[in-house]
């Protein structure tokens, strides 16, 4: 088996919100692969925040590592980065944990890993 970079990304969750209230914007945001690959990352704008909908600036999502375990490479898992235009920032849609995921190692429809 040969060693690559898997880029696995975001959870369907994390997708499926993005769709509903964000659009895409050009993003500089990338990381690296095991190779120094270059892999790029999105960028939204979200003027349609659900609980924010007075918030007078728009809102920049950001998609960002989570972490990077190990298997046969590294994986690249991504979580949103929600932020506010105003110094503050918090992050939304993180993979979680879950020994019950077996063999697969993730579950982009759950949202789980365990690698």
């Amino acid at each position: 088996m040969s060693r690559s970079t898997q880029y696995i990304g975001l959870t369907q969750k994390a997708k499926n919100w993005l769709d509903d209230h964000c659009e895409p914007m050009e993003s500089d945001n990338s990381t690296f692969g095991m190779f120094g690959e270059k892999v790029p990352l999105g960028q939204w704008k979200c003027n349609n925040f659900p609980g924010w909908e007075n918030w007078e600036r728009d809102i920049i999502v950001r998609e960002i590592v989570q972490e990077t375990p190990w298997s046969g490479g590294p994986m690249i898992f991504t979580c949103l980065e929600a932020d506010y235009q105003n110094g503050g920032k918090s992050e939304m849609f993180e993979w979680v944990h879950n020994p019950g995921v077996g063999e697969e190692e993730f579950d982009v429809r759950t949202g789980e890993l365990w690698v």
